[in-house]
């Protein structure tokens, strides 16, 4: 067992669950607190179990990623994706570095056309977890339900949100993350977490992400701002992650506030 921070407790994988996927030895903690590595294989738990049992078949069967390294899926000798709770997946070697803001970029770029083509899956207006209650809402899908402090942010950023367009797809909502450089490598794209949305929402997420918690300059807001629909991605990109912090219990959310209080300044000077 390890404790991570927050308090969580985390237990790794039993041993029949290792040896349901052919892995053998003892399990690694990763820095992430729901993931294990067992030698050339990652394990991590699953909560919607049909969700990724989608997403296995398809990184199992789908062609050549070309330019990327994609964590593909393990089966059981049976052929499962799930076992007692658990999938397994290939190791990616690398290390995340948010202040890559342009290879995080083209990495997603070369992801979404990889997924282009893949119909809309139906779980996807399935699921309903906060960061799928938070997306729909930055898309004036549903109403956001915050509290105070981040009431006059979103009002702010709502203010100046326009209909868009822009045909959608299968994109990843949180590549910054979850890209993996290695020398010598191409990019790895890890932990897919979907959304059916027009291609460069993905890069608005990294830019606001980049430039809130990595140290990143307002050049990444303004790169993502002359994309097609740029400015309009962005609005959408900071409301998905002010109300998702403003989902969260907070003992002092005033930090959280003035991050993304600097966010929407730079977005509102841009529209001005």
């Amino acid at each position: 067992m390890v404790i991570y921070g927050w308090g969580v407790l985390e237990v790794p994988p039993p041993t029949h669950v290792l040896e349901a996927f052919g892995l053998s030895g003892g399990v690694v903690a990763t820095d992430s607190g729901d993931v294990w590595r067992a030698g050339s294989a990652a394990l991590k738990r699953v909560e919607h179990h049909h969700v990724v049992e989608w997403v296995c078949g398809l990184l199992a069967n789908r062609g050549s990623e070309g330019g990327l390294r994609l964590s593909r899926p393990i089966a059981t000798e049976d052929g499962r994706w799930i076992v007692d709770g658990w999938s397994a997946s290939t190791w990616l070697a690398g290390d995340k570095d948010g202040s890559r803001w342009r290879q995080l970029i083209e990495a997603g770029d070369a992801f979404h056309d990889w997924l282009a083509g893949v119909e809309r899956p139906a779980w996807v207006d399935q699921i309903d977890d906060p960061w799928r209650q938070a997306d729909r809402a930055a898309w004036g899908e549903q109403p956001a339900d915050v509290g105070p402090e981040f009431a006059q942010l979103i009002e702010e950023l709502t203010s100046m949100r326009q209909p868009l367009m822009a045909p959608s797809q299968l994109v990843h909502g949180d590549l910054t993350g979850n890209v993996l450089f290695s020398p010598g490598l191409a990019p790895g794209i890890i932990d897919l977490s979907l959304y059916w949305r027009p291609p460069d929402y993905a890069a608005a997420i990294v830019a606001v992400d980049c430039f809130e918690w990595e140290g990143v300059g307002p050049e990444v807001l303004d790169h993502v701002a002359e994309l097609p629909d740029g400015e309009q991605l962005l609005i959408r990109a900071a409301l998905f992650r002010i109300i998702r912090a403003a989902m969260i219990d907070w003992a002092d959310p005033e930090l959280s506030v003035k991050v993304h209080r600097r966010t929407v300044a730079a977005i509102s000077a841009r529209m001005s």
